[in-house]
């Protein structure tokens, strides 16, 4: 019975539209169905007939822009978001992904008030709140990055990077240990990361655990043998610690990896 049901459901819906309205939902769900296969040259045709037919339907626009977002036009999609935005002012949606494309796109100012407004119409969106607070960080606005990500993190513990950026906030206004415990808990989700091994064992080492430090910098080498940084870093925890030949090996090799400073320490520890 449910099989003759739906058709006549879906039969009535579209009787009961007005042609134009018709016309563009049908140009809509064969945008959707190219969209999803992968289709995206169907997908742009059918979404322009769509907003061609019905120019007040916002989804057709929403579409666009999603099209636009994956074939890399970031200014395209941003134009066609701030149709929808304009249509359905309430869709905090579609202001969070027009302000990820205004960032990309470098107009953070504009990002960061679209993730305002998102928040304010949607206050549960933890990935504009995620992004919120990553924009914080690289503004050097590190207490508001925490309340942002600890607020994230306490509500979606699988949301590995935001413990990275949660860890370099705290670990930039000089709570080491709770950015050690941060960086722990990113590396229990993400181990491949070479980085954070790298901020750990500076946070370990200003939390005065110089071993836990070397183990942190050991681990950032075993994820990328050529990081310059780590070698610095280890070295220069070596030579505190008076290990004067391992400090000399690994500072050695990062003045070999392009590391300008490195003669620096060179001079100071290995002479």
């Amino acid at each position: 019975m449910r099989i003759i049901i739906l058709p006549l459901l879906v039969s009535l819906y579209f009787c009961s539209c007005n042609p134009e309205k018709r016309d563009a939902d049908i140009h809509y769900s064969k945008g959707l169905e190219s969209h999803f296969v992968g289709d995206l040259v169907n997908a742009r045709k059918e979404y322009l007939l769509t907003i061609r037919s019905d120019s007040n339907l916002w989804k057709g626009y929403y579409g666009m822009a999603s099209v636009c977002e994956l074939e890399g036009d970031f200014k395209t999609s941003v134009f066609y978001f701030s149709k929808v935005i304009k249509l359905h002012p309430g869709n905090g949606l579609a202001f969070y992904y027009r302000s990820i494309l205004e960032e990309l796109t470098g107009e953070d100012g504009k990002a960061a008030a679209d993730l305002d407004q998102a928040l304010s119409l949607k206050p549960d969106l933890l990935l504009a709140l995620y992004s919120r607070g990553r924009m914080e960080y690289n503004k050097g606005k590190w207490k508001k990055a925490i309340a942002d990500l600890g607020e994230v993190t306490a509500k979606r513990q699988d949301l590995s990077r935001a413990y990275y950026i949660l860890g370099l906030s705290k670990y930039k206004i000089g709570d080491n240990a709770g950015a050690i415990k941060d960086f722990e808990t990113y590396i229990s989700l993400d181990a491949n990361d070479a980085n954070v091994y790298l901020y750990m064992g500076l946070a370990c080492q200003a939390n005065n655990a110089p071993q836990q430090a070397l183990v942190s910098f050991d681990n950032a080498i075993k994820v990328d043998s050529t990081f310059a940084m780590a070698y610095l870093y280890r070295g220069i925890c070596n030579a505190k610690l008076n290990k004067t030949d391992d400090a000399c090996k690994d500072l050695h090799i990062a003045e070999r990896l392009g590391v300008l400073n490195a003669a620096t320490y060179i001079e100071k520890y290995c002479h």
